[in-house]
């Protein structure tokens, strides 16, 4: 039996590796495969006899940590990031390699111990059959498992984009320590239950799943929001450099307006009408569209936001980009509440990206409309719902809902979790015209 159940350790050895080369195998090449699965069978069969030979703690230490410090190396090595990152991911992947080797381990336990061992025995004279025959389908079972495994990461990685996550994550030292701890926690528990029986390891190794599932999850949510804060940091910073080759451009217009009506004066006083019309049409004719162009985003000018008007600014060019229209309605000078500026333009590009998207497959116009009365401030998104989709208002904000067409995106669920009580959001249908109301109030404070 021990026998078995170390074979079966043997083989858990390369599961980390698996998953981690399923997951990223946009990543892998030969090379990092052949030295990955070489060291990682190295390590699995040094540490099958260290353990038979009942080898002192320390190298026990060094079995459960070298392929934690491995498996880290190759995976950030293959993807280029932080070890620290990896860190969490392999530990978890380690904690959850003896949940399922233990999980095999019991049911190859169960199989010898059944009554249709006898049949098995009747029919093959040898027991070994039967032996082997438990042991192959633990093994095979936790192959299963492992494979099912690597492709359902893959398949998150993919959908949450979490390579680029990690690419761009800025890890501070209290993420550092708190990582180290909780990695360091694991191995000192595993070695202290060592002793203590199969399912005292696999109880160890499910808790401690558990937590690391939620470190993981913690590092991945908190870097996704910081990237969210920098690009919407970043759509303020183009603004502003748009802005200013946009002001240049209309100087150099206006500069040359005088120019250009000296032109047409020169042909009127010639009376040559055919001379006046292509110059019109090939001078002239152009730089009016060019002036055209500058009508809505220089309603800005009237929103006292640079923040706001950032956003608003970079989302227009998106939209130009994507041949939607997105029509600025700004009437008046307008000045916001004291309020949250970063939730302000998260939910705000939120709602335009939606409402871009949806245009995109309607009639490619998104209407936004700001409004001032006494101390708040009113932002209208409105935009035509692409044909054939309906929307449930009361089961608007849940996970994953949008706006667009087959409901598919990052959803307005979002929203509802950056709305207070002096930024509120407000949905209706009207018709086929889909509006959201973003209103900013005035703090009581």
């Amino acid at each position: 039996m021990q026998g078995q159940l170390n074979l079966l350790l043997l083989c858990s050895g390369t599961y980390e590796m698996i998953i981690l080369t399923m997951a990223f195998h946009e990543f892998l090449t030969w090379r990092i495969s052949l030295a990955w699965f070489t060291l990682v069978s190295c390590l699995a069969i040094g540490g099958q006899f260290g353990i038979n030979a009942e080898l002192i703690r320390p190298t026990i230490l060094g079995y459960f940590l070298a392929p934690i410090i491995l498996n880290t190396i190759m995976a950030s090595r293959l993807i280029k990031v932080n070890w620290v990152l990896m860190l969490p991911i392999v530990t978890f992947l380690n904690a959850l390699k003896y949940l399922i080797t233990g999980f095999t381990s019991q049911l190859n336990q169960w199989l010898l111990k059944t009554d249709w061992q006898n049949p098995l025995i009747s029919l093959n004279s040898w027991p070994i059959f039967y032996i082997n025959f438990a042991l192959i389908s633990g093994i095979l079972l936790g192959f299963f498992i492992i494979c099912t495994l690597g492709w359902l990461a893959h398949y998150l990685i993919i959908r949450s984009n979490t390579v680029t996550i990690f690419y761009r994550a800025a890890l501070n030292r209290h993420d550092n320590a708190l990582v180290l701890i909780t990695c360091s926690g694991y191995v000192i528990a595993k070695i202290y239950v060592l002793k203590l029986g199969l399912m005292a390891q696999m109880y160890t190794a499910a808790l401690t799943s558990i937590i690391l599932g939620g470190l993981i999850f913690y590092l991945v949510n908190k870097n996704n929001v910081w990237l969210n804060d920098v690009r919407l940091l970043s759509d303020v910073a183009h603004y502003n450099e748009v802005l200013s080759d946009h002001n240049q451009q209309l100087h150099l217009f206006k500069h040359d307006y005088q120019n250009i009506l000296l032109s047409m004066s020169q042909y009127i006083a010639q009376e040559d009408m055919s001379g006046l019309k292509r110059y019109f049409e090939q001078e002239v004719f152009p730089n009016e569209q060019l002036l055209n162009q500058t009508i809505a985003p220089d309603q800005l000018r009237y929103l006292r936001a640079p923040a706001l008007s950032g956003l608003i600014y970079a989302k227009y060019q998106t939209a130009e980009h994507r041949h939607v229209k997105l029509e600025i309605n700004i009437w008046q000078t307008l000045t916001l509440p004291q309020t949250d500026q970063i939730k302000v333009v998260r939910v705000l590009g939120n709602l335009l990206d939606n409402a871009i998207d949806a245009a995109t497959q309607a009639d490619q116009l998104v209407q936004l409309t700001i409004t001032q009365a006494r101390d708040n401030v009113m932002v209208t998104i409105a935009n035509q719902l692409p044909n054939h989709t309906t929307i449930d208002l009361k089961q608007i904000s849940r996970q994953h809902f949008t706006t667009k067409l087959g409901h598919t995106g990052n959803g307005l669920s979002s929203i509802a979790r950056l709305v207070n009580k002096q930024l509120t959001v407000h949905y209706q249908v009207i018709g086929n015209t889909f509006q959201a109301q973003l209103r900013l109030k005035k703090s009581n404070n």
